[in-house]
């Protein structure tokens, strides 16, 4: 009896494996597919489309400090001219820019060992959101963020004047302007890789 239950909770873990291996395949993203040279053209003018400045739909403030901000001129990001890298490499910022407030409250005022705590116990997202991965650099970046205090990000604007590519890279300067009107610059690169047919971007703030 012992070995039958050992056998059957063994076949429940494959099973449960399998299902969980099939469903991250069928939900992986995969590259955004057009009909026809037509439907790519429209759905590159309606991304390229100015963002609206209705303050209700481009900010949700929750308790946490979160907000939901979306690059204003991200059609910008046609530059690449590749719709998958130009979706990545929007959403990569917006998540970005949802994650610096909490980063300030959460650093503000706090001492250097605890900010080491800090890093450590969240590397991996800042890494991966940031492009930040090492201690000193969390330090500088967080110098930055003094402009922060007390108000909240409104707009995200590409510099489209300050945008350089070179190969899978983009260079720019993005202005990220506040309730009260105060802004700050962060040089930004965007590094596009693809691997067995998914695009991937890595967004470095510097």
């Amino acid at each position: 009896m012992k070995k039958k239950g050992i056998l059957i909770i063994s076949l429940i873990f494959i099973v449960c494996i399998t299902v969980f291996g099939i469903y991250k395949y069928t939900h992986r993203v995969k590259p955004h597919e057009f009909k026809t040279d037509v439907e790519r053209q429209e759905y590159i003018q309606k991304f390229s489309q100015v963002q609206g400045e209705n303050k209700e739909k481009a900010i949700t403030e929750n308790a946490g400090g979160l907000t939901e901000v979306r690059l204003s001129n991200k059609g910008a990001l046609m530059k690449y001219n590749n719709v998958d890298i130009m979706l990545s490499t929007d959403q990569k910022i917006a998540d970005s820019i949802k994650l610096i407030p909490a980063l300030y409250k959460d650093t503000n005022g706090i001492k250097d060992d605890e900010i080491q705590r800090y890093f450590e116990k969240n590397k991996s997202t800042i890494i991966t959101v940031l492009g930040i991965d090492t201690l000193p650099k969390l330090k500088d970046f967080i110098k930055t963020l003094d402009f922060l205090k007390n108000d909240t990000i409104k707009e995200a604007k590409i510099d489209e004047n300050s945008m350089k590519k070179e190969g899978n890279i983009l260079n720019f300067d993005l202005i990220i302007t506040t309730q009260n009107n105060k802004t700050a610059t962060y040089p930004i690169k965007v590094i596009a890789t693809e691997q067995n047919g998914k695009i991937n971007c890595l967004v470095y703030w510097r």
